[in-house]
């Protein structure tokens, strides 16, 4: 078991939950992902506990990076869908580039969009 001691290189030290979670959801330590851990944690203290309580702090935490998880996966969904969307006017434009050449024009004037 892991045990965050201020004298722990990794130790974060305090720090908001939000913050915490994000880390726990991204990071990776030498008994595997820091999520898993978590997860696995929760269910021991579920499964051992009576009555299947979870220390509050880690249930909030349990919860926080699930909900961190389900943002990452949409953005990730939404991320490839807007590929796919510019990939797919890409390729009309490449088939007919006369009948959208002044799209593609305001487009490329646009320092965001590359030409």
């Amino acid at each position: 078991m892991y045990i965050g001691t201020a004298d722990n290189p990794s130790y974060l030290g305090p720090a908001p939950l939000e913050e915490i979670a994000e880390t726990i959801a991204t990071s990776v330590g030498p008994s595997g992902p820091n999520d898993e851990y978590l997860f696995r944690l929760c269910d021991a203290m579920r499964a051992m506990v009576p009555g299947g309580h979870v220390d509050p702090h880690l249930a909030q935490l349990e919860r926080l990076v699930r909900e961190y998880q389900r943002e990452c996966a949409t953005a990730v969904a939404v991320t490839a869908a807007t590929a796919a969307t510019v990939s797919a006017a890409a390729a009309v434009c490449a088939t007919s580039p006369t009948t959208l050449e002044p799209v593609a024009a305001v487009h490329r004037s646009r320092p965001m969009c590359p030409s």
